[in-house]
């Protein structure tokens, strides 16, 4: 009898899960600064564009989101943008959520082996953290190979590269 009445408690507790998970998927996250090492790639334009491009659609990206790309590619910001969205639909009922992406996109020209870029990295978050209200909480990822990657995550997590509002998630390997 033991056994039902446990099976029976799990079963509730694994609905009650269930039930919070999907209340997280129905709304928005907190406000962030998307950091995007690698941006100008191919990676970007192809899939990470497109999925942030329908989460925002779907309004599951908060009004404070931003998402800086950096890369070593000679990109001004337009030319950025419009690579990054080269990729997205372009029809009628697109071109509100286009243009909510779109201004939403920043870039920052740099070289991962120069210390340079982070502190340069470092301004630009502040920048966008006032202008954006996002809190100084960073998601990081990088379409980069894996030793630009640890290179990244070894700067980041030294704390010369950023100081880390609420939350600051840097994945651990590629």
């Amino acid at each position: 009898m033991g056994d039902q009445s446990e099976a029976a408690n799990m079963g509730a507790s694994t609905q009650t899960n269930l039930e919070n998970d999907l209340g997280y998927a129905e709304r928005a996250a907190g406000p962030c600064v998307f950091v995007l090492f690698g941006a100008a790639g191919d990676l970007t334009k192809r899939k990470l564009a497109p999925a942030l491009f329908n989460l925002g659609k779907a309004k599951l990206l908060p009004e404070n989101f931003a998402v800086l790309g950096v890369s070593v590619d000679d990109l001004g910001l337009e030319d950025f943008r419009s690579q990054v969205t080269s990729f997205l639909p372009t029809g009628t009922d697109s071109a509100e959520p286009l243009e909510w992406f779109r201004a939403r996109l920043f870039y920052e020209r740099g070289d991962f082996a120069d210390p340079k870029t982070f502190a340069k990295l470092r301004e630009r978050l502040t920048a966008l953290d006032a202008e954006q209200h996002t809190e100084g909480n960073y998601l990081f990822l990088s379409g980069d190979r894996t030793q630009v990657f640890r290179a990244d995550c070894a700067a980041i997590r030294s704390g010369r590269a950023i100081a880390a509002g609420e939350w600051t998630l840097a994945p651990g390997g590629h």
